[in-house]
């Protein structure tokens, strides 16, 4: 297909002006890969101006001329609203529809669809089935999905050998999360023998492949001294890794990562720098950074005593489900410290 191969440059260079006008006479004729190629241009922005209708649309076509990949994007669509109203039962009929013609994509996100809906009598086991069928067919995020509910006994009982063989799965084939989680086996010996070097060699990988997860989970072995005694310096550079280096950023590596700069862990102190850090990852919804953002407030560790941003750090915390905000909440309105008191 052409347009495949001037929008990705294989075996051509790359040229997306190309691309667009090879999708578009394809998509003009009747072939369904076509104007799922021509979507993508218009879904990515590639090329052309971002136009999430047009894509949705032309997502619909490539579906109807029979291209499966399209009837899984258009089902995307259909269910996050993009381009086109909301319509999750729609999108279920794509997601299985594009799921029995061999997309791990499609298998996956109707398996991400029953997890949405756990409320539903049967539905976690019904994703469990759907993530194994994605997982056949080498979707990487099927299997990792697929591990975590053998590990964790979501939708049906809990199996560890299993987990690990999914995990495995799902690294083999490219999903950098299955690799950290992977590690988590090892570290912990959960359906496999307990190998601490091997997990520290997996986080690494999850970690360099775009997961903070992965950046994480080995910046926290090398802390705790798992191998050969603790390694601070070692440890705060992959949590900072994590938190601004990689493609999927982990709000858990931020703050692990302002932990460290707040106490001088493997680097000198600075509770400004900490605190900058802390507020980024509570804005992502991290509960316990906006925690230690609000400890530094209240204690003045940034500059003066700030009672009101304390308070409104230690609520969004409290509201995101952290019980130490929730306490250090209570706290000051039961003193009244910054506000009138209101106990």
């Amino acid at each position: 297909d052409l347009s495949y191969a001037f929008g990705e440059g294989r075996g051509v260079e790359r040229d997306l002006k190309r691309a667009r006008t090879s999708a578009q006479r394809a998509c003009g004729e009747g072939s369904g890969l076509g104007c799922y190629n021509l979507g993508v241009l218009y879904r990515d922005g590639l090329g052309t101006k971002v136009d999430l209708t047009k894509a949705a649309d032309l997502f619909d076509r490539g579906c109807q001329g029979g291209w499966a990949k399209s009837c899984n994007a258009r089902g995307i669509a259909l269910w996050r609203g993009f381009g086109v109203p909301v319509n999750v039962e729609a999108a279920a009929v794509l997601f299985e529809k594009s799921c029995r013609a061999g997309i791990g994509d499609g298998c996956g996100n109707l398996g991400d669809l029953f997890v949405s809906n756990k409320g539903v009598p049967g539905s976690l086991a019904r994703a469990r089935t759907m993530y194994g069928e994605g997982c056949r067919l080498a979707d990487g995020w099927s299997c990792n999905e697929l591990g975590t509910m053998y590990d964790s006994g979501e939708g049906g009982a809990a199996d560890h050998l299993n987990a690990f063989r999914a995990f495995v799965l799902g690294c083999e084939n490219g999903n950098a999360l299955a690799c950290a989680n992977v590690g988590v086996l090892f570290e912990h010996g959960r359906g496999t023998k307990q190998d601490i070097a091997k997990s520290m060699e997996l986080y690494q990988l999850s970690c360099e492949r775009g997961s903070g997860t992965g950046c994480v989970r080995l910046g926290q072995v090398l802390y705790q001294g798992k191998v050969s005694g603790t390694d601070q310096a070692a440890a705060i550079e992959w949590f900072r890794r994590g938190c601004y280096d990689v493609r999927s950023k982990s709000s858990w590596s931020c703050n692990e990562y302002g932990v460290m700069l707040d106490q001088g862990k493997g680097t000198d102190a600075d509770p400004s720098k900490a605190l900058n850090v802390f507020e980024a990852a509570c804005g992502s919804g991290y509960a316990l950074a906006c925690t230690n953002a609000g400890r530094i407030h209240r204690e003045g560790r940034a500059g003066s005593v700030d009672w009101t941003r304390a308070r409104q750090s230690f609520l969004i915390g409290c509201e995101a489900g952290n019980g130490g905000a929730c306490l250090e909440l209570g706290v000051i309105y039961f003193k009244g410290l910054g506000t009138n008191g209101d106990p």
